[in-house]
């Protein structure tokens, strides 16, 4: 890995840890699908979302399991990361996410609720813009 690349990832990462909402695009096959959601970064660079069983997130994961997960700041730097999914219902997934994300319990009534899914998104690679030569650093995993 290129100390461009590494920067890449370490700036990717930094921008995620100061956001509490990305962008989470996914596809039906023909469109692409965006929407905002909450997320917990965890240390080893996997991205945990929550989300209910019945969505039609997970109808579309479970067909093309590769997602785009955006970030941004106030300021307009980005990153984009692209890696793919998996989608969990154990129980120690769901205790975790559910410790992690309080705001849980406005839509499920404990970790053990079956409509509750965790999304964990693995990057692949990292898209880093800020502003100085408008250029991404770009870096694969």
């Amino acid at each position: 890995m290129t100390k461009k690349s590494s920067q890449a990832i370490r700036k990717s990462k930094e921008l995620a840890g100061r956001s509490t909402i990305c962008h989470f695009a996914t596809t039906d096959g023909r469109q692409p699908q965006v929407r905002a959601m909450a997320f917990v970064l965890k240390r080893n660079g996997e991205i945990w979302l929550s989300t209910f069983a019945k969505s039609r997130k997970i109808k579309q994961l479970k067909k093309n399991p590769r997602v785009e997960v955006y970030f941004t700041d106030e300021t307009g730097i980005h990153c984009k990361i692209d890696g793919t999914c998996t989608l969990s219902t154990e129980i120690a997934d769901k205790k975790k996410q559910w410790k992690s994300q309080p705001g849980l319990i406005k839509f499920f009534d404990s970790p053990k609720d079956p409509g509750l899914v965790v999304i964990r998104f693995k990057p692949k690679k990292y898209e880093y813009m800020s502003f100085g030569d408008f250029a991404y650093e770009v870096a694969d995993v």
